[in-house]
């Protein structure tokens, strides 16, 4: 299994970050950006240790942990 960070922007309900799971990819930090708020409240539960950092448009490099990469 490999470790990754992953920064998953339009992120909806998150089935990137599954189809990563299910290639066998293991998330160690995880952020998201979302504005639908059904799909934030969908994502929030199917991965609750992930961090919301709001819309795309938003997004600065500060709001992430560093090193990210």
């Amino acid at each position: 299994m490999k470790d990754i960070k992953l920064v998953e922007l339009f992120s909806g309900i998150g089935g990137f970050t599954k189809g990563l799971q299910k290639a066998g990819f293991n998330i160690t930090k995880h952020y998201y950006s979302e504005i639908d708020k059904h799909a934030i409240a969908n994502y929030k539960y199917n991965y609750p240790n992930a961090k919301h950092i709001g819309s795309v448009t938003d997004v600065l490099g500060k709001d992430l942990e560093r090193p990210f990469c």
